[in-house]
């Protein structure tokens, strides 16, 4: 088990056989989740692990070289060392870690649930700006490689001091998170699993309509929806975080029991 703040991948071990398996955003680190994820172990006694995506926690070049297809397949093989060893496995995430969420939820029959934490379906400066960036390269031949987070976006206190993000977006990475937004938002009538859909209605970088839209398009499952009024981006690292534990506690017994939480 790593401790807060830092930027590697974690496991909180539990006493029983459930397990979730909980996955940070882009550009990010795991570290953006470990304050929700021990939480969620203090008060369930469940096993959560944060795993470190490809491309993540070294350069911002770093993550230009992975791809949606790389982190995915990370998610892949985390959930299937993960039921190996446990009866009922659940799968969240913050930001593209809820697109990420979906997305194994799709391809995946073992998932008992899937949770989502301000997924960007729809975007705000300046990370709505990289993505329109990354769109046009194929098409105008050119790549503006990196993408300058704004002073919202990093000025928050614990950005410099525990989640030890990027401080850019890497265009060619950002196509790639397009790619993968658009396959999840296509995919959502093959999710089968129960979903909690959590949204923050202060977040500066995805619009708080996007919660909504999952809600309305997740029509094959059950849907919970949880509004997260104080709540900026980093929900996870932010104060209504005991609220999140406990919302994603609730969801992950109710899961396990198949019955309404």
């Amino acid at each position: 088990m790593n401790e807060k703040g830092t930027t590697q991948s974690f496991e909180l071990q539990g006493g029983g056989n459930v397990a979730l398996l909980f996955l940070h955003g882009f550009t990010g680190t795991p570290a953006e989740v470990y304050p929700t994820a021990a939480l969620i172990n203090e008060k369930i006694n469940c096993t959560v692990s944060g795993i470190l995506l490809p491309g993540h926690g070294n350069a911002p070049e770093e993550l230009d070289n992975y791809s949606w297809r790389d982190w995915t397949a990370a998610v892949e093989d985390e959930l299937t060392r993960l039921a190996a060893t446990h009866q009922h496995l659940l799968v969240g995430g913050l930001a593209m870690g809820g697109l990420l969420s979906l997305y194994a939820a799709t391809h995946r029959e073992d998932i008992k649930g899937a949770i989502t934490i301000n997924a960007p379906v729809f975007t705000k400066n300046p990370l709505s700006t990289s993505l329109f960036v990354s769109a046009l390269t194929p098409l105008f031949g050119f790549m503006k490689p990196f993408y300058a987070k704004n002073d919202i976006d990093r000025g928050l206190e614990w950005e410099a001091d525990s989640r030890q993000a990027y401080r850019c977006y890497p265009v060619k990475a950002c196509r790639s998170l397009q790619q993968l937004r658009k396959l999840v938002l296509a995919g959502l009538s093959a999710v089968r699993c129960r979903v909690l859909v959590m949204q923050s209605l202060e977040d500066e970088l995805v619009n708080n309509s996007s919660g909504l839209y999952l809600v309305k398009r997740l029509k094959r499952t059950q849907v919970s929806y949880q509004e997260l009024k104080h709540s900026h981006h980093m929900a996870t690292m932010g104060e209504e975080k005991e609220l999140i534990a406990q919302r994603i506690s609730q969801f992950v017994e109710a899961a396990i029991q198949d019955k309404g939480d």
